[in-house]
This record gives C-alpha cells, sequence and structure tokens, in this order.
C-alpha cells in the first residue's frame, strides 16, 4: 500500500486509491468492514469516513437508510461501497439483466457523477427485466429509492475499531495478493433492453 498526502494529479490519485482499497479489501477476509477499511485508508493519510444516507418517506418513496464509505480529495468526492453488486440485485431476473449484473464491480469506487450513471442505467434495466416477467419494481429497487442510497443526505462519521490493528493493513509489495479489478464504462445506445454496456475491463493485479 501507498501513503498519499493528496496532490494535484487526479488521475494518479484515483489509481493509487484504486490499488489501496483493492488491497486492503484483499486482505480483509470475509465481507469488507467499512470501519476497518476506513481506519485503513487514514493511515494512509487518506480523508475517508464512513457516510450514513438516511432518508423519510415521501411521495412514494419508501424511508431508508444506508452507509458506505467516501473519500475527499480537494473538491472531488470518491464513493466506495464494498458491496455494490448486491444493491442491484432482483427477483427472477432475465438473461441479460444476469450479464449487465454480472459485469458490475463487486466493490464500487467512483465519483458521484459515475454513480449518478450507473445507478440509473441499472435501475432502467431492472425495470425492463421485471416488466418482462410481468412483476412491479419494488420500491426498494426504484430510481428514487436507489440514488438516496448514496447520493441522499447524510453525516460522515469516523469510527475507528478499538481492536487490536491487524497486520494485514501495512502490506507492502512483496505481500502476495490477488486482485480483480472491473472498471465498467456504459453506453446508452439502445438494443433490445435499452441497456448496453460497454468497455469493461477486467485487469488482475498480482504481486509477490
Amino acid at each position: 500500500m501507498v501513503s498519499v498526502k493528496g496532490g494535484n494529479n487526479v488521475e494518479g490519485y484515483r489509481e493509487v486509491l484504486v490499488d489501496n482499497v483493492r488491497a486492503a479489501a484483499s486482505s480483509l477476509e470475509g465481507v469488507v468492514s467499512r470501519r476497518r477499511l476506513v481506519l485503513i485508508l487514514r493511515e494512509l493519510h487518506y480523508n475517508a469516513a464512513i457516510c450514513k444516507t438516511k432518508w423519510g418517506s415521501s411521495r412514494g418513496v419508501t424511508a431508508g437508510n444506508y452507509e458506505f464509505v467516501d473519500v475527499v480529495n480537494g473538491n472531488i468526492r470518491y464513493l466506495i461501497d464494498t458491496n455494490f453488486r448486491a444493491q442491484f440485485e432482483i427477483a427472477r431476473a432475465t438473461v441479460q439483466y444476469k450479464e449487465l449484473l454480472k459485469s458490475l464491480p463487486l466493490i464500487f469506487i467512483g465519483t458521484v457523477e459515475e454513480l449518478k450513471k450507473m445507478v440509473r442505467i441499472m435501475c432502467d434495466a431492472a425495470k425492463v427485466s421485471l416488466n418482462h416477467r410481468n412483476l412491479s419494481v419494488p420500491p426498494w429497487r426504484k430510481g428514487i429509492y436507489m440514488k438516496n442510497k448514496w447520493l441522499g443526505p447524510y453525516r460522515r462519521t469516523i469510527n475507528p475499531i478499538q481492536e487490536e490493528k491487524s497486520p494485514t493493513t501495512t502490506l507492502d509489495n512483496s505481500t502476495s495478493w490477488a486482485v480483480k479489478c472491473r472498471w465498467i464504462g456504459f453506453d446508452t445506445t439502445n438494443v433490445e433492453t435499452n441497456i448496453n454496456v460497454s468497455s469493461v475491463c477486467v485487469r488482475s493485479i498480482k504481486a509477490g
């Protein structure tokens, strides 16, 4: 892992952030703890925190709440969701939707605008899939509800873990690990399902 204290090179900062998040995730067994991830990132001098969104019922929108991680660098806010793909699972999905779902990253790392685009496309695809099965879109899969998860009113909080730090929080280049990174690009070109996924790149990283 590489310590980063900021910088004006946006792409370079992002690349290092992605590598550090993936390395941290691979070092944490099972479900990635948001609090432990924040602890690791803050040790690397990132302005990282847990974001807690919460919204009430209004205009047909079901009340809800959600948690994810964000990293702020200047005027750029990166959202990190360690269980991203699961948020878009639906009942009796069509083959097309299943393929689209599989193209999503397990862990999302990106800007607010990138997330907005991804949520919009996935919600449109979910609606098409559910309509094909003569099913209604459940309240927790509607576009506004899904957007509120990451883009609704939120508060940032830092809640360090009190237990002993894991030695894996200080991985170096000699540590053996393998991570599959997915960068998702979407194209809104009309196809049979009105959704098309393009520019999907799977990158395997192996060190050691």
